[in-house]
């Protein structure tokens, strides 16, 4: 197998472990574990996604890895391919997750274990996405430790001062003709998934805004259709347009955010073969607005994917 596409109208499971570490060096590090498997005619795909930030020197490597051996186990949840392993350590599938890449440029070595309540998007896991349900939730709070390889460099991470946010996402839903989503921490506590989704045929477009406080609670609220994308910068391997910056306004409470990349990287696509359908991009970012009418800071993720 050479090529790996996500396509409508198929059976998706999707594992990532976003990591925002500080290191031994005086370094902050941004760092993804994506993996997927998906089925379609009766053909699977699996793949996985990694990249490397130096947010301190802006250097980023992000890639795609098209493995046609990699094996997945969703008994034990077990994904293995050539350069890049993520597997969980206890029977629960959750409490110790590993994720191992050998990969050029992105080489890690990080364990994860969550702390406090997980985030169920639109407060029961359950909402529709692009053609049909999907079901998705969050230990958006994991507790890490390992090290990470950066200019040759291997560094140990500083567990007091890093985090990591686990998702999973699994179901025949898929937004096909592409998405936003926004996953952050407010200095507050509060832990936040924002879906801006566009619409696929006549299903609905997806507005979505959901909130976990310290205390577990969600709340749940629509946001308005204009996200106010600006500072576009465009890949030269996909020809793909990102944007640095998008501003959400929240529907029903007095909150606004203002979302910006302090580095404009994130992307990653097969070198070999970068298409749309491989590729995803995932940048690090920082907050601040307005929320419950006071004023917050935080920092997080704004994740980008163009239509197929």
């Amino acid at each position: 197998m050479t090529q790996a596409q996500i396509t409508p109208g198929q059976l998706l499971n999707s594992y990532w472990t976003i990591y925002f570490l500080s290191a031994t060096n005086g370094h902050n590090y941004f760092v993804v574990g994506h993996i997927g498997e998906s089925t379609h005619n009766n053909e699977t795909a699996r793949f996985a996604r990694v990249s490397l930030l130096d947010i301190h020197d802006k250097l980023y490597y992000g890639t795609t890895l098209l493995d046609g051996n990699a094996t997945l186990s969703t008994d034990t949840f077990s994904f293995q391919s050539k350069q890049f392993q993520s597997y969980a350590t206890t029977a629960d599938q959750l409490s110790t997750m590993v994720s191992i890449s050998s990969a050029e440029n992105t080489t890690f070595s990080l364990v994860s274990r969550p702390q406090g309540p997980n985030i169920y998007d639109a407060g029961s896991g359950h909402f529709f996405w692009g053609n049909d349900m999907t079901f998705e939730y969050a230990s958006p709070e994991c507790y890490v430790t390992g090290n990470i390889t950066s200019q040759g460099q291997t560094i140990d991470v500083i567990p007091e001062k890093s985090m990591a946010w686990y998702d999973r996402q699994f179901g025949p839903g898929f937004g096909s003709s592409g998405w936003n989503l926004f996953i952050f921490y407010l200095e507050n506590g509060v832990k936040s998934c924002i879906w801006h989704s566009s619409a696929v045929g006549e299903g609905p477009a997806l507005r979505l805004a959901t909130f976990l406080f310290p205390d577990g609670h969600h709340e749940v609220y629509p946001i308005a259709d204009d996200i106010h994308p600006s500072t576009p910068f465009v890949s030269n391997q996909t020809g793909i347009t990102y944007y640095g910056s998008h501003e959400i306004n929240v529907i029903g409470i007095d909150a606004s955010f203002l979302i910006e990349l302090p580095v404009l990287a994130g992307e990653m696509t097969n070198h070999e073969s970068p298409t749309t359908g491989n590729t995803l991009f995932e940048g690090y970012s920082i907050v601040k607005g307005v929320f419950k009418g006071e004023c917050v800071t935080g920092w997080g993720v704004s994740e980008q994917k163009s239509p197929l």
